[in-house]
């Protein structure tokens, strides 16, 4: 996945192009617009500009497996009805872990790469954990309803955890309503650069702490990955990770 640029600073973003079937409208709220899905994404028409369901689509798109624990991956391009045949018919239920690569240009839904490393934060136990990702779900619907005046529920998100001993991950993956999307990841990374600037100036100012969120507060950055001392550590996380569902 193209993750988007959490480092904090400010953004002056354009406004996002919302594409429609029907003539564009003006926002009387002077909120920024988002991409509405379209069928005209699908490339493949009938003679009588009939538009086909995304999963019927020609269009190939690109899809990777890892093949190793040291990153190497194997690259897939197919049609997407083909891949999920693929996917749920042949693929092993234990080992279905595939990434889909977003291409340049590409129209996309807002996701998140959540991860730190367990020994090097301590204090962040499961329990904390969780409502550290509370808080900050509720900081992102502030975003969206400030910047696209759009509101958001947790239902809304796809929260995968592959999560190991060692390691915290989480991926979210935002269903907005209407299935609005960005235009491309680089404008989803823009609004993510713009909510982050924002909590570290509330986070500086205190005011983050006085919206109640002081777990958030003392963790929008977390401590780096310990360096790995030991090989037979290494080779353990990988037995983890071979193992995970």
């Amino acid at each position: 996945f193209i993750e988007p640029n959490s480092q904090a600073q400010s953004i002056d973003s354009a406004k996002l192009q919302q594409q429609q079937q029907q003539p564009q409208q003006q926002n009387t709220t002077n909120k920024r617009t988002m991409t509405s899905p379209s069928s005209s994404h699908v490339p493949h028409q009938t003679s009588s500009q009939f538009k086909l369901p995304t999963l019927w689509s020609m269009e190939p798109r690109i899809f990777a497996s890892e093949t190793t624990m040291k990153g190497k991956r194997r690259y897939i391009s197919a049609h997407l009805g083909r891949f999920l045949d693929h996917y749920w018919r042949e693929c092993d239920a234990y080992n279905r872990h595939y990434y889909e690569l977003i291409k340049e240009g590409t129209p996309c839904r807002l996701y998140f790469d959540l991860e730190f490393n367990k020994r090097a934060n301590p204090l962040l136990t499961p329990t904390i954990t969780e409502t550290l990702l509370d808080q900050l779900f509720a900081q992102l619907q502030i975003q969206y309803r400030t910047v696209y005046d759009i509101s958001i529920r947790r239902s809304d998100m796809v929260d995968l955890d592959s999560s190991t001993r060692k390691k915290f991950s989480r991926h979210w993956i935002l269903h907005l309503p209407n299935g609005a999307l960005f235009s491309d990841a680089r404008e989803a990374g823009v609004f993510v650069r713009g909510m982050v600037s924002r909590l570290e100036e509330e986070r500086v100012s205190g005011r983050l702490r006085r919206r109640g969120h002081d777990l958030l507060a003392d963790n929008l950055f977390v401590n780096a990955e310990e360096e790995e001392s030991n090989e037979e550590e290494e080779e353990e996380d990988g037995n983890e990770n071979e193992n995970e569902t």
